[in-house]
């Protein structure tokens, strides 16, 4: 009865130490920035109250309803208590960390199939060694205690370089595969449910073998999981290029016909100057014309032309002062990706600050120096940024936290990756950002 028992409390513990490998280190970032440590309290407090509920009820339990009790593990009750320990635990590390609702669903689900498969495999060297889990028999009770404190930590350890290490979240991508998570996060449930009602029923040989069966569909469906809600440099890649070919497309037929409404106009400008209407849709017409952007490199042509269209409509000048001919060493995705960034994380900023109403600029000069490129962009700073590590932080908590800083990652990530270096800085009311990158280098 206490081994059944002591298994329920350590159950929420596994659960909790299951769902932490797969929290990125910027997750716990912004608690930490905000002096809002204390929150991470909340772990070990609920762990410590709610794992001892199966240890009150031992307590209450005569010791002569030892069969009883140790229905526990295939009862409603039980079914209860595991599904009450996921949500609380997802509750404890949405309040916790900087994790939206979607990513602490994954992160929990993650867990749980983790620890899932260390009870299944646990089982299996049990029944392996012929170690029989009877709470009279306690030389018995201490080998599978001992096997219990070997074959966890090593599961765990197997889920975190095997799938914790290269999980990278990204919620458009569960957005876009909304139905393949879900059904992924109910079946690892599911999983839990069988093993709880049938598996545990099943006695000899074949327990062991569905025991096996059911480690390996738990592992297919959590490494389904971590691809599903993954963001690959594959699946990155191939949706950068997608989104320029689209922007080029619209790029290329909106200047196409510019070109053609000013032509029209200038004809029928040398026939009647006199019509004030004509005149103020040829300035119209001449205004979009010159908003396309021609720098020398396609990819930022297309950027700068859709940014500043944006930036028109909102009260936002962007202004170019490039040699994109100097850029011919990058490939498209990694020009509309470093740029893209900067000029959106810019916008960003500008507005949402508190004088966004008034007229902003953003500045970005491309200039070449010796074998180096230099690219610098610009834009007023109006509130307070805290930097950690050389990159911006935010205390904000919302529904578009996951997405803060992302931007800025992924462009030190690109930057690294081309030999170059990037520097931050906040002086003279202006937030700038200064990237040195090898000419010679390019991204294979």
């Amino acid at each position: 009865m206490e081994f059944y028992s002591i298994r329920l409390s350590l159950f929420y513990i596994e659960l909790v130490l299951g769902a932490l490998i797969f929290i990125r280190k910027e997750d716990w970032e912004t608690i930490i920035l905000s002096s809002r440590i204390w929150k991470l309290l909340v772990l070990p407090l609920l762990a410590v109250l709610y794992g001892s509920v199966p240890l009150l009820y031992l307590k209450f339990v005569p010791i002569e309803s030892y069969y009883l009790t140790r229905s526990v593990m295939h009862s409603n009750g039980s079914l209860m208590y595991y599904i009450v320990s996921a949500a609380i635990v997802a509750l404890s590390l949405r309040f916790a960390t900087a994790m939206t609702w979607i990513k602490t669903l994954v992160v929990v689900s993650c867990g749980y199939a983790t620890q899932h498969i260390a009870f299944d495999i646990y089982r299996v060297v049990l029944n392996v060694f012929n170690v029989n889990i009877e709470v009279n028999d306690w030389n018995r009770w201490n080998y599978s205690d001992a096997y219990y404190a070997v074959i966890y930590p090593i599961i765990f350890l197997c889920a975190w370089i095997f799938f914790a290490r290269r999980f990278k979240f990204d919620e458009s991508k569960v957005r876009r595969k909304v139905k393949w998570v879900c059904g992924c996060i109910v079946l690892i449930f599911f999983l839990a449910f069988v093993n709880l009602y049938f598996i545990q029923q099943i006695s000899g040989q074949a327990r062991m073998l569905v025991y096996i069966y059911d480690a390996a569909l738990t592992i297919f469906v959590l490494n389904t999981l971590i691809q599903t809600s993954t963001n690959t440099q594959l699946s990155y890649d191939l949706m950068t290029m997608k989104r320029l070919d689209k922007l080029q497309k619209h790029h290329y037929q909106l200047a196409r016909e510019n070109v053609e409404i000013i032509n029209e106009l200038g004809h029928d400008l040398r026939k009647s100057m006199r019509d004030q209407e004509m005149i103020s849709e040829a300035d119209q017409a001449i205004n979009i014309y010159d908003s396309v952007f021609r720098t020398g490199n396609t990819a930022l042509d297309v950027l700068l032309t859709e940014r500043s269209f944006y930036c028109n409509s909102h009260n936002i000048t962007l202004s170019a002062l490039a040699d994109g001919s100097k850029l011919d060493f990058l490939d498209d995705s990694t020009v509309y990706s470093i740029f893209g960034n900067l000029i959106d994380n810019a916008i960003e900023y500008i507005e949402k600050s508190d004088n966004s109403q008034e007229l902003s600029i953003i500045d970005l000069t491309i200039r070449r120096e010796a074998n180096f490129v230099i690219i610098e962009i610009k834009n007023p700073l109006m509130d307070k940024i805290y930097m950690s590590n050389g990159l911006p932080m935010t205390t904000k908590k919302g529904s578009d936290t996951h997405l803060h800083g992302f931007g800025t990652r992924s462009v030190l990530r690109h930057v690294h990756k081309l030999g170059g270096e990037m520097v931050i800085s906040t002086e003279n009311n202006t937030y700038s950002v200064t990237i040195l990158i090898p000419s010679n280098t390019g991204l294979s």
